[in-house]
């Protein structure tokens, strides 16, 4: 799924920002124009980190693109940084 002004995420990832955003530190802050400042930034740096990776995109359809690239991704951070590479021998 696409969250907006978050990026891509599966179900898993999307519900677990719920215990995420309890945890926050950003939440102690008091001051209420700094703690909404400094959680409006961090939104504005996800995007902005999104906008680099969308200029790589090609092709009709890059909803699929995108759900690939997240999903090999968050296979790859999974297994420690160890592709699972799965090679097709059939030719």
């Amino acid at each position: 799924m696409v969250l907006p002004l978050f990026g891509p995420s599966t179900v898993r990832d999307g519900i677990g920002l719920i215990p995420d955003a309890l945890v926050d530190p950003v939440n102690e802050v008091d001051h209420v124009r700094t703690r909404n400042s400094l959680i409006g930034l961090r939104i504005i740096d996800t995007r902005a980190q999104l906008f680099a990776a969308e200029e790589l995109l090609t092709g009709d359809d890059r909803y699929v693109a995108v759900r690939d690239a997240y999903l090999q991704r968050r296979e790859f951070l999974i297994n420690d940084g160890e592709a699972d590479v799965d090679y097709d021998n059939d030719f």
